[in-house]
């Protein structure tokens, strides 16, 4: 009677045909990174878009300044995520991508040095899927087709609306203040995107910048009494910005109120350097 019923079980899963693969959802991510320099701003942009799942659609623009010149600063960084994408979008957004040729991708090897634009795409569609990396701007052939195809649809998700998200700073070139750490940090809405001049006492470590008013504070990480200390403006000369570690220095840059640095641990930055100089702690 066993074997009667393993033999009915077999018949009947040879009568059932080999197993169909269920069908994965679509799956989208893409990433631009595109270095823009001019005469008077130096800047990164990146933008991701992506798809993952029926409430997973999202748009991000982060804005990173090296150094900046003009008067006044603008940088806009925002996202819009988790946004509702319905089935029948999904399907037409697939299709938009297969009728653009996004299989057919064959971005050229990557150059030597440090492209101005580069790309990443993940994609799947159907159960296939793939991933390209391009060091060219996507602006000719298959790679221009699939890149209209993906932004237009984050427009018609409304996901590329900035909301006027905008922040605003003083250029490298303008005067500073002279401020003390506690000051800038218990006043730091009065400082935020303001150039300053700080004395404090500077330890670098892998995944830590940190600026303090005292070598104790600065070893013994005690964050919220510190700044983050960031990179020098790519318009300074770097005779101006030397690394000076575990010292007492005195720099000029821009301020910006926290969170900031690693994990955001520290209430506030100050970047785009042009002067670090040694100094003596205020007494």
């Amino acid at each position: 009677m066993i074997r009667f019923s393993l033999f009915l079980t077999l018949f009947a899963s040879i009568c059932a045909g080999p197993a169909v693969a269920e069908e994965k959802s679509l799956f989208v991510s893409y990433e631009v990174n595109k270095h823009i320099r001019s005469g008077t701003d130096d800047r990164d942009v990146t933008i991701t878009i992506y798809l993952a799942g029926a409430n997973g659609f999202g748009y991000r623009r982060q804005e990173w300044i090296r150094g900046a010149i003009d008067p006044v600063v603008k940088c806009t960084t925002f996202s819009n995520e988790g946004l509702i994408m319905s089935p029948d979008d999904q399907s037409a957004f697939g299709q938009a991508l297969l009728d653009a040729g996004v299989f057919d991708l064959n971005p050229p090897p990557s150059k030597s040095g440090n492209p101005d634009e580069t790309w990443w795409l993940s994609v799947r569609i159907r159960n296939r899927e793939d991933d390209f990396h391009g060091y060219t701007a996507p602006t000719t052939g298959v790679a221009q087709a699939v890149d209209a195809v993906i932004r237009d649809y984050a427009t018609r998700m409304k996901a590329d609306v900035t909301n006027n998200l905008t922040t605003v700073s003083e250029g490298d070139l303008q005067p500073t203040r002279d401020v003390t750490l506690t000051t800038l940090l218990t006043h730091a809405d009065d400082f935020d995107g303001k150039r300053v001049s700080v004395t404090g006492y500077f330890h670098g470590e892998f995944e830590g910048q940190t600026f303090c008013e005292d070598k104790e504070a600065a070893t013994t990480y005690r964050y919220n009494a510190c700044v983050w200390l960031g990179q020098p403006s790519s318009f300074a000369a770097p005779e101006d910005v030397p690394f000076i570690n575990d010292s007492a220095i005195r720099v000029d840059g821009v301020f910006f109120k926290g969170p900031a640095g690693h994990k955001g641990l520290w209430p506030g930055e100050i970047e785009r350097l042009t002067v670090v100089r040694r100094a003596n702690l205020p007494q």
